[in-house]
């Protein structure tokens, strides 16, 4: 881990969206690439139902991956060592084969009609909506990229 200064801890969703199974370890290519979305909500109940359902169901179909989501677990921090952020989140993940797959991913994204429309109910909602993209290393035991079945 090369940066521990934003921390979120985490818990299922309701329903759940578990990870795939992950590579064993030294088994990266190195032309992994994961897109990481962080959502900041202001606590509508409503609102992070539809997340959990509708709108992670769009991103679904939309990439063509499995999608991991969790959102923020309310618990107290009891490793103090690493300070974690404040707020309500949810977090998803997908992992792709390279970032070319990630761009074209991006691409049927900014298109797709259903997406937008999530998109925009975010934003109307006061969502912070936040990407990062990670690559995984030789050590990591990130999810599998696999598309959907």
């Amino acid at each position: 881990m090369l940066d521990s200064d934003d921390v979120l801890l985490l818990r299922p969703t309701a329903p759940p969206h578990p990870p795939g199974h992950a590579v064993a370890p030294g088994d990266v290519t190195g032309e992994e690439w994961a897109a990481l979305q962080v959502l900041e909500l202001p606590g509508d109940e409503a609102l992070e139902a539809w997340i959990g359902h509708t709108y992670h169901a769009a991103l679904e179909r939309v990439s063509g991956r499995p999608v991991a989501m969790w959102r923020t677990e309310h618990s107290p921090n009891t490793f103090t060592a690493l300070p974690v952020r404040t707020g309500n989140f949810f977090v998803a993940l997908m992992v792709c084969s390279t970032a070319d797959e990630w761009a074209q991913i991006s691409g049927r994204l900014s298109a797709d009609e259903e997406w937008l429309h999530c998109a925009g109910k975010l934003r109307s909602a006061g969502v912070g909506v936040e990407w990062t993209h990670l690559r995984p290393t030789r050590t990591s035991r990130h999810p599998a990229p696999v598309g959907l079945r």
